[in-house]
């Protein structure tokens, strides 16, 4: 069983996360793309990260389950993160919708559980103090939230992410996993 946390950009998806898989019982899916890192961030532990080139050969040769270009990058998920079979702990990734609903026609038994902010202001706030887009791509973020927020009825679970502490306890909650 996969789980997928998905959510918009600066809904506290990735945060929440993090938090959940401080939990031993839970592995998180490494996806690839083709966006430079941010500071602080690892290749191999935050994402697999490749070029264009080394991307669509990845693609091309059956290696990623799904991908998609979001925001002039390409990210996808390495089949052989999500069929590892190394241990016996939970699998969760952190997708868009698009990513999700791909995965789901693959026929793979995935759980969604989609990460919402309080609120559109609350969102803009988030995505400023990530200091990580200009204004245009700020911008082009809340835009697409939207369509985000939209999906939030296709997942199995739908979390407020108005503190990390409560929403890490839900997704886990979720999850199957006792907080």
């Amino acid at each position: 069983m996969l789980f997928v946390i998905s959510g918009p950009s600066g809904s506290g998806k990735t945060t929440v996360l993090a938090e959940v898989v401080k939990d031993t019982r839970v592995r998180r899916v490494v996806t690839a793309t083709t966006r430079a890192p941010r500071p602080g961030e690892v290749n191999g532990k935050s994402y697999w990260f490749h070029t264009e080139a080394e991307f669509f050969a990845l693609r091309d040769s059956g290696a990623l389950l799904e991908w998609a270009e979001n925001y002039g990058c390409w990210y996808g998920t390495p089949r052989s993160e999500v069929e590892r079979k190394d241990d016996s702990r939970l699998v969760v990734a952190d997708l868009d919708p698009q990513g999700f609903r791909a995965l789901r026609s693959t026929g793979l038994k995935v759980i969604g559980i989609f990460v919402a902010p309080p609120s559109i202001a609350i969102l803009s706030d988030r995505l400023g103090a990530r200091g990580t887009e200009t204004e245009i791509q700020k911008a082009t973020r809340l835009g697409r939230a939207a369509s985000d927020m939209a999906a939030a009825a296709e997942y199995d679970a739908v979390v407020v992410n108005d503190t990390l502490e409560t929403a890490v306890s839900a997704v886990k909650r979720h999850m199957g996993l006792a907080s």
